[in-house]
């Protein structure tokens, strides 16, 4: 269905949106200031919609403009809130629901106004440490993290995981929508490979 950008109305009052912020979160917050359900907000925006995940990950080709007129902002701060843009190969690393957390975010969150923002990173599997603060990212089911004390045996790749991460961060963009996450640790051991697509 083609829909005109100008169907779309913009809401009267908005939500600023923490760092990091999932676009479901984000909606889902709005829904519960105006006492509607996540999906009929988000439905203003996209009325196809079938379900709020969509919103996180399968965005159509307009629904960002739609989505950002809806909350006043622009379609590249919509697009960074969803992981739409991610390679293929890292879609099965990114989990339905929140996995994790960062303590000192969901603390400033929850001070903000927004204590049941969920941030993008907690659903991103290969995340350690908040893109945000760069404080340990700690498991959700337990509060705790792997890496949490000097005493668990996984602290001796705290530094290692790090740097893994940095990698994945620096990794050429173009590099990056063509080849897995897993390749991307190749260039520091193979400069030769930047030369070649795998």
């Amino acid at each position: 269905m083609i829909r005109d950008l100008g169907d779309t109305k913009p809401l009267p009052v908005i939500l600023k949106p923490v760092p990091d912020e999932l676009l479901s979160s984000w909606i889902t917050r709005h829904a519960d200031f105006y006492g509607v359900s996540p999906l009929t907000m988000f439905r203003h925006a996209i009325p196809e919609a079938t379900s709020l995940r969509q919103s996180d990950t399968k965005l159509g080709p307009t629904a960002d403009g739609h989505i950002a007129r809806l909350f006043r902002t622009q379609s590249t701060a919509i697009l960074a809130m969803t992981t739409s843009g991610f390679p293929k190969s890292a879609a099965r690393l990114v989990a339905p629901r929140a996995i994790q957390r960062c303590t000192a975010c969901a603390e400033q969150n929850r001070w903000q106004g927004a204590a049941t923002a969920v941030q993008r990173s907690w659903i991103e599997g290969w995340r350690i440490a908040c893109p945000v603060c760069r404080q340990r990212q700690h498991d959700k089911r337990e509060r705790i993290s792997a890496l949490a004390s000097p005493s668990s045996p996984f602290e001796d790749l705290w530094e290692d995981a790090l740097h893994g991460e940095r990698l994945i961060r620096r990794c050429p963009k173009p590099f990056r929508h063509d080849a897995s996450i897993d390749h991307s640790t190749i260039l520091v051991h193979h400069p030769w490979c930047r030369r070649s697509r795998f």
